[in-house]
């Protein structure tokens, strides 16, 4: 899983709280560093914020990750207008969770 965040107190809650889940997470800053990571390899899903630090957004993530499963959580609106899942930051650990499962489901079906 690939994680786009770059608040680095939300960072490393979500990434640890999914780490203890028994993903695999690779977390990342910039919409930059998740475009490396990207042309790197292969992501069962992306979670990313909209706004993130540096150049580009969570919508240029998007626009690189073909049909791999996306999630934003992210308290910008601008994130509803792409057409994937969004939860609103701050949300629940369960919330998180529970699209993270719903995302990998579709994808297995």
């Amino acid at each position: 899983m690939l994680h786009v965040e770059d608040d680095a107190a939300i960072a490393r809650a979500i990434g640890n709280m999914l780490r203890r889940d028994g993903y695999e997470v690779v977390s990342v800053a910039t919409a930059e560093d998740a475009l490396l990571e990207l042309g790197a390899r292969r992501f069962d899903v992306i979670v990313s914020d909209f706004n993130l630090a540096g150049l580009g957004s969570g919508a240029d993530v998007l626009a690189a990750c073909g049909s791999t499963p996306f999630l934003f959580l992210t308290s910008d609106d601008r994130a509803g207008g792409y057409g994937v899942l969004r939860l609103e930051k701050p949300c629940a650990p369960s919330a998180i969770r529970a699209a993270i499962e719903s995302l990998l489901a579709r994808t297995a079906a």
